[in-house]
Order: structure tokens, then sequence, then C-alpha cells
């Protein structure tokens, strides 16, 4: 299952609040994450580092998710619960 990525603005997140800079990196990088060309699960494994560098830092996770939208932010769930199963 192929997750499109939405072209949303990262200056600001789906309730119009502005991102911080430290939020807006991993916005992107979750993104690049999201794009990668490859098999679902190496696009999980992308997604998992991501996730593992952010995860400590619980307000910007949750700017990072904000900023997201709902659509990704499914799709972080998803493939972040498909690594955790497999630990």
């Amino acid at each position: 299952m192929r997750i499109p990525t939405i072209k949303a603005s990262n200056a600001v997140n789906e309730h119009g609040i502005a991102v911080s800079e430290r939020a807006k990196v991993f916005v992107q990088r979750f993104r690049e994450a999201f794009d990668f060309d490859g098999e679902e699960n190496e696009i999980a494994n992308k997604v998992w580092e991501v996730h593992q560098e952010i995860m400590a830092d619980h307000d910007t996770y949750l700017e990072v998710g904000d900023a997201l939208g709902p659509a990704l932010r499914r799709a972080l769930h998803t493939y972040v619960t498909m690594k955790w199963r497999e630990r």
C-alpha cells in the first residue's frame, strides 16, 4: 500500500499555527521517508529511523504530527506500528 504525499506547507500546521524550526526539520525528514522509492518495509525502516530520533521529544513530536496533517499522521502511525510489531 503506497501512501501519497500531501503537499502542504510545513511553515504552519493544520491549525494555522507556526511550526518551530526543529519541527520543520523532522517534518521534512518524515516526508522524505514517505517519498522514498522502495518497498513498504524499506519506507517503514526510514520512518522508524526518524521516529527513533524524535520520540524522546514529546512536544516536538506533537508539533510534527500537527504539521504533517491527518493523512500523513495516519501513515506515520501505520509505519511505526508496523516496525514496532517486528521488534
